[in-house]
């Protein structure tokens, strides 16, 4: 008995190897210009790896002291421990967009919040209804800041 493959099962396998094979190609040219570990060029599985065995945090700073403030760590997203890259990517009107990774971020699984809105329109409203209670350097918000402090302060000392 032999076994013989269809001509169209081969046509079939042929053209799923071609997809992945260009698809993958395709990953890799979209940020091949930042540094990052081998396989996190090409797919997910790196990162994933990372998240099983929980120790992404320290893999991602092991990764920026290795490879620099920017480090590929998939086909699609980057990270950063620069504070002022980091301000200029999530600044007002940023040309960048937010990625899955800040879909963890929710409080609630069905409901997202300010941190994990990847919506950009409704990103912004709730940054515009938040603006009030955020300090940007004024003298109002340097006393409040000081209001603050001294007021968990006390706290913490009836607490003890």
């Amino acid at each position: 008995m032999t076994l013989t493959i269809s001509p169209f099962l081969t046509a079939a396998l042929v053209a799923a190897a071609t997809h992945l094979i260009i698809s993958r190609f395709l990953l890799y040219l979209r940020l091949r210009s930042f540094p990052g570990p081998f396989f996190a060029k090409f797919s997910k599985f790196w990162l994933a790896w990372g998240a099983a065995t929980g120790k992404l945090n320290a893999d991602f700073e092991t990764l920026c002291e290795r490879y620099g403030p920017v480090v590929r760590i998939s086909g699609y997203d980057l990270i950063t421990d620069d504070p002022e890259i980091f301000s200029r990517i999530n600044a007002v009107r940023s040309p960048y967009s937010r990625s899955e990774f800040y879909v963890g971020a929710r409080l609630d699984p069905k409901h997202d919040n300010i941190l994990s809105c990847r919506d950009e329109g409704r990103h912004q409203r709730l940054r515009v209804k938040m603006a009030a209670g955020v300090c940007m350097g004024s003298f109002n918000c340097t006393r409040r800041r000081l209001v603050f402090v001294k007021s968990i302060g006390v706290y913490l000392y009836s607490v003890d």
